[in-house]
């Protein structure tokens, strides 16, 4: 079984508050994809065409009420399932943070 990274304090603080720390000394976050590709806003993602899908994992969260709202609301101004939106924001924040 393969070990688990150890989760950096920036990692912990975007968790925790939704927000990205600028480095301060740090080592750069490791290039990824989507520094390689013309950078589109989270919203247009969101709001554009649908992701090819790949196999799927379940995995169940618990969200505040109005966390839910705003997701649900989101769903349906875009037409896409939460569970797509879900997805695409969980990787557009894991790929800010470098994993």
């Amino acid at each position: 079984m393969a070990e688990r990274k150890k989760m950096t304090e920036a990692a912990r603080k975007f968790i925790s508050t939704g927000q990205i720390e600028e480095s301060s000394g740090q080592a750069p976050l490791k290039e990824t994809k989507v520094d390689q590709v013309p950078s589109s806003s989270l919203r247009s993602e969101l709001l554009g065409e649908s992701q090819a899908s790949e196999a799927t994992i379940r995995f169940t969260v618990d969200l505040p009420r109005s966390l839910h709202k705003r997701l649900e609301h989101l769903s349906l101004d875009s037409g896409k399932p939460k569970t797509e939106l879900a997805r695409t924001i969980l990787r557009r924040a894991l790929d800010d943070i470098g994993y």
